[in-house]
């Protein structure tokens, strides 16, 4: 009997709790507190005057123009490589390409998932990866381990990496 007892001791919290649960389980089945109900309207005592005879100025400051905005709405908006729509692209007059004289591929750097192309422009030296623009309208479309492609609207050139060659010497 004392074992009987031990089990009926330790089942009987489970039982409670288990038909606690579902005697709350079967009421809201049958749509208890399913209903709001607000409390009644609360009236505002006379003794505060109403704020419509305050008189006040409001002033209202103008919209600005989308010229105002124009920066910002050019601009990419979340990624400094998103370009403009092809419809849009389609509308814009196509300049002539500029030269790349002054345009020198120095390296190459590719690794798992990047590719970077090291250029100097001008004395001034410049990373880019593919898809990223030069500054004078040029996009690096593709990158290879000797040379990069540049497009320019229907225009495409190809730059290969410069390799100093040693003067010759003579006997």
């Amino acid at each position: 009997m004392n074992e009987r007892q031990y089990i009926y001791r330790t089942l009987l919290p489970l039982a409670g709790v288990a038909t606690t649960l579902l005697v709350l389980w079967i009421v809201m089945l049958n749509g208890a507190g399913a209903t709001v109900e607000w409390r009644p309207h609360v009236t505002v005592p006379a003794k505060f005057s109403p704020m419509a005879d305050q008189s006040e100025v409001t002033t209202y400051r103008s919209q600005p123009t989308l010229q105002e905005y124009l920066q910002v709405w050019s601009a990419p908006l979340f990624n400094f490589e998103r370009q403009p729509d092809a419809t849009n692209a389609a509308q814009l007059i196509e300049a002539p390409a500029p030269a790349l004289d002054n345009v020198i591929l120095t390296g190459v750097v590719i690794a798992q998932e990047l590719k970077v192309a090291l250029l100097r422009i001008n004395n001034e030296a410049l990373a880019l990866r593919e898809g990223q623009p030069l500054s004078n309208g040029w996009l690096v479309e593709r990158i290879s381990e000797r040379q990069i492609e540049l497009v320019h609207g229907q225009t495409r050139q190809s730059l290969e990496i410069e390799s100093p060659r040693l003067p010759m010497t003579l006997p």
